[in-house]
């Protein structure tokens, strides 16, 4: 308790943003172009937010050096940080104590500027492995705070209160997309090996530079399901509506005895043709593919002709061909080799 982080040091200009709008997808204007920001009430472009939390997360990193992991992070952004900013990033343990079996760490956290103001004060719990990596359960909602009608709040701001917001999942983030986000936030520098290199991230404590789903509660929850008889087209049309993928993997896996790993790499594919063999293995009507196909990822949805195109590939395949095409990308999977996505 009582530690001080290696604190991370920064000027922020267009090199650093650039590099993390491409990687993070956001290319605001008001991060670009000095009118737009002006529009905005600023003096000039400013950076991004995110890019101060991925400061912070850099800085949590590098302290915990492979020895555990964040379980919580928390912040409030307080002032902007325009170009030419030096922003140092510090952090200091708070507490160190043992919570449900872990290990816990409480970390205050921040973002200075040359001013010396403090652009983001945050805080993180983080969880210091003892041999095998194991994080918390996620933790329950919080109570909803009460509020009054105020100059900034009225009646109907505080009405959204504890109304909860429809889940945005993005596409599964793969080894590449960590080794350019990292490239871009330790810019200038080379990011830690464990991001960039399979052999540097075998010794962390996930064993690689992404860490594996855990789909064991999910086949818990679906052979429960199946073993009741609840494991019906209807079932997974409510795993993929309401975004629960490993449920939605491992129904699949089971409703056309296929491994896990062959429905999780389909389901990842930015393509949709793959899917369409185990969903005719399992014999589902077009509706339930349509469905999963259209809500495999938040902000994935079909188009009107893509719908048509998959819905005629789908009437054109039959059981017999998928069941073969199945059977080639469990033979593959099973040496290794990712299925390949041509089509039958």
């Amino acid at each position: 308790m009582g530690d001080e982080l290696a604190p991370f040091v920064r000027v922020t200009d267009f090199p650093e943003w650039n590099r993390y709008a491409a990687v993070n997808d956001e290319f605001i204007d008001v991060h670009m172009s000095a009118d737009a920001a002006r529009a905005a009430g600023q003096p000039d472009v400013f950076g991004m937010g995110n890019l101060r939390i991925a400061y912070a997360h850099n800085v949590l990193h590098d302290w915990l050096d492979g020895r555990g992991d964040v379980a919580e992070f928390g912040c409030q952004f307080r002032g902007l940080n325009f170009r030419g900013d030096e922003l140092t990033t510090w952090g200091r343990v708070t507490a160190v104590e043992e919570r449900g079996g872990l290990r816990c760490a409480d970390v205050e956290l921040g973002v200075r500027n040359q001013a010396g103001d403090e652009t983001m004060p945050a805080t993180a719990t983080v969880v210091l492995f003892d041999g095998e990596a194991q994080m918390p359960e996620a933790p329950a909602a919080p109570e909803v705070p009460s509020r009054e009608v105020g100059v900034h709040l009225d009646a109907a701001t505080i009405a959204c209160l504890g109304v909860p917001t429809e889940p945005v999942a993005s596409y599964p983030v793969g080894a590449s997309d960590i080794r350019r986000w990292a490239q871009a936030v330790y810019y200038p520098d080379a990011p830690p090996d464990d991001f960039v290199s399979d052999a540097g991230a075998a010794g962390s404590p996930w064993g690689g530079v992404t860490a594996p789903r855990d789909f064991t509660r999910a086949q818990e929850t679906v052979l429960e399901k199946y073993s009741s008889g609840a494991l019906h087209e209807a079932a997974l049309v409510e795993f993929a509506k309401t975004h629960k993928y490993e449920e939605l993997v491992a129904a699949l896996s089971l409703l056309c005895s296929a491994p896990i790993e062959v429905i999780d790499s389909l389901m990842c594919s930015p393509r949709n043709d793959g899917l369409l063999v185990p969903c005719r293995v399992a014999k589902l009507r077009w509706s339930t593919v349509d469905a999963i196909l259209n809500n495999k990822f938040g902000h994935h949805s079909l188009t009107n002709f893509d719908r048509e195109v998959l819905s005629a590939d789908y009437a054109r395949l039959s059981q017999t061909t998928a069941q073969q095409v199945l059977g080639f990308w469990q033979a593959r999977a099973a040496n290794s080799q990712l299925p390949s996505m041509a089509m039958w």
